[in-house]
Protein backbone atom coordinates (compact mmCIF):
# COMPACT_ATOMS: atom_id res chain seq x y z
CA UNK A 1 0.00 0.00 0.00
CA UNK A 2 2.63 2.51 1.05
CA UNK A 3 4.41 2.23 -2.18
CA UNK A 4 1.59 2.21 -4.24
CA UNK A 5 0.96 5.62 -2.30
CA UNK A 6 4.49 6.84 -3.41
CA UNK A 7 4.02 6.33 -6.88
CA UNK A 8 0.77 7.77 -7.26
CA UNK A 9 2.09 11.06 -5.14
CA UNK A 10 5.16 10.57 -7.50
CA UNK A 11 3.14 10.51 -10.85
CA UNK A 12 1.07 13.73 -9.30
CA UNK A 13 4.23 16.02 -8.55
CA UNK A 14 5.45 15.07 -12.41
CA UNK A 15 1.90 16.41 -13.65
CA UNK A 16 2.38 18.68 -16.40
CA UNK A 17 1.67 22.35 -15.02
CA UNK A 18 -0.45 24.20 -18.06
CA UNK A 19 -0.43 27.30 -16.01
CA UNK A 20 3.22 27.68 -15.37
CA UNK A 21 3.82 26.44 -19.13
CA UNK A 22 1.58 29.23 -19.99
CA UNK A 23 3.28 31.99 -18.03
CA UNK A 24 6.66 31.12 -19.39
CA UNK A 25 5.86 31.01 -23.51
CA UNK A 26 7.15 33.88 -25.02
CA UNK A 27 4.89 33.07 -28.51
CA UNK A 28 2.08 35.29 -30.00
CA UNK A 29 0.15 31.55 -31.42
CA UNK A 30 1.77 28.80 -30.88
CA UNK A 31 0.75 27.42 -27.52
CA UNK A 32 -1.23 29.91 -26.14
CA UNK A 33 -4.30 27.41 -26.40
CA UNK A 34 -3.24 23.94 -24.62
CA UNK A 35 -5.19 20.91 -24.05
CA UNK A 36 -3.49 18.36 -21.54
CA UNK A 37 -4.70 14.96 -20.62
CA UNK A 38 -3.18 12.41 -18.43
CA UNK A 39 -4.12 9.65 -20.95
CA UNK A 40 -5.46 9.87 -24.35
CA UNK A 41 -5.71 7.17 -27.26
CA UNK A 42 -3.40 10.06 -28.96
CA UNK A 43 -2.82 13.35 -28.77
CA UNK A 44 -3.27 13.16 -32.81
CA UNK A 45 -7.29 11.98 -31.64
CA UNK A 46 -7.39 15.22 -29.44
CA UNK A 47 -6.42 17.27 -31.98
CA UNK A 48 -8.57 16.32 -34.35
CA UNK A 49 -11.56 16.98 -32.01
CA UNK A 50 -10.47 20.77 -31.22
CA UNK A 51 -9.71 21.05 -35.08
CA UNK A 52 -13.64 20.32 -35.53
CA UNK A 53 -14.76 22.52 -32.72
CA UNK A 54 -12.69 25.31 -34.80
CA UNK A 55 -9.79 25.78 -32.36
CA UNK A 56 -6.56 28.47 -33.05
CA UNK A 57 -3.88 27.79 -35.24
CA UNK A 58 -1.39 27.11 -32.10
CA UNK A 59 -3.19 24.93 -30.49
CA UNK A 60 -1.25 22.05 -28.61
CA UNK A 61 -2.38 19.18 -27.28
CA UNK A 62 -0.03 17.46 -24.78
CA UNK A 63 -0.20 14.09 -22.99
CA UNK A 64 1.46 12.05 -20.68
CA UNK A 65 0.58 9.18 -21.76
CA UNK A 66 -1.06 7.63 -25.20
CA UNK A 67 -2.64 4.13 -25.46
CA UNK A 68 -3.02 4.02 -29.24
CA UNK A 69 -0.44 6.96 -30.50
CA UNK A 70 0.68 7.36 -33.90
CA UNK A 71 3.52 8.66 -35.70
CA UNK A 72 4.26 9.92 -39.57
CA UNK A 73 2.11 7.73 -42.08
CA UNK A 74 0.37 6.00 -38.96
CA UNK A 75 3.14 4.25 -37.88
CA UNK A 76 2.54 3.14 -34.20
CA UNK A 77 3.78 5.36 -31.21
CA UNK A 78 4.86 3.64 -28.01
CA UNK A 79 3.95 6.03 -25.46
CA UNK A 80 4.56 5.07 -21.86
CA UNK A 81 3.67 7.27 -18.66
CA UNK A 82 6.36 8.94 -16.78
CA UNK A 83 8.70 9.08 -19.08
CA UNK A 84 7.92 11.68 -22.09
CA UNK A 85 5.71 14.29 -22.64
CA UNK A 86 3.67 13.80 -26.16
CA UNK A 87 2.58 16.42 -28.28
CA UNK A 88 0.65 17.62 -31.07
CA UNK A 89 0.00 21.08 -32.87
CA UNK A 90 -2.66 22.22 -34.34
CA UNK A 91 -1.01 24.64 -36.90
CA UNK A 92 -2.67 26.19 -40.06
CA UNK A 93 -0.35 27.46 -42.66
CA UNK A 94 -1.11 29.70 -45.29
CA UNK A 95 1.14 28.42 -47.92
CA UNK A 96 2.93 25.64 -49.06
CA UNK A 97 6.53 27.44 -48.59
CA UNK A 98 4.95 27.59 -45.00
CA UNK A 99 4.40 23.88 -44.64
CA UNK A 100 7.55 23.35 -45.80
CA UNK A 101 9.52 25.61 -43.46
CA UNK A 102 7.25 24.02 -40.64
CA UNK A 103 8.68 20.67 -41.21
CA UNK A 104 12.70 22.09 -40.67
CA UNK A 105 11.91 24.31 -38.27
CA UNK A 106 9.62 22.78 -35.31
CA UNK A 107 11.80 19.96 -34.72
CA UNK A 108 14.64 21.84 -34.27
CA UNK A 109 12.67 24.99 -32.18
CA UNK A 110 12.06 22.15 -29.57
CA UNK A 111 15.14 20.45 -29.44
CA UNK A 112 16.78 23.68 -28.92
CA UNK A 113 13.98 24.50 -26.38
CA UNK A 114 14.61 20.96 -24.51
CA UNK A 115 17.63 21.64 -24.32
CA UNK A 116 17.65 24.86 -23.27
CA UNK A 117 14.67 25.24 -20.80
CA UNK A 118 14.57 21.89 -19.90
CA UNK A 119 18.19 20.71 -19.10
CA UNK A 120 17.60 17.60 -21.73
CA UNK A 121 20.89 17.07 -23.31
CA UNK A 122 21.09 15.22 -26.59
CA UNK A 123 17.10 15.70 -27.28
CA UNK A 124 15.66 13.71 -29.84
CA UNK A 125 12.93 14.46 -32.41
CA UNK A 126 10.96 11.36 -33.92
Amino acid sequence: MLAQARRAQSSLAKRFDVKKFKSLLETKTVGRSVTYVDVTTSTMDEADKLLKNGCPSGAMVLADSQTDGRGRNQRPWYSSSGQNLYVSFILRPKTIRDVVSLNFAAPLAIAMAAEGAGGVKGALIK
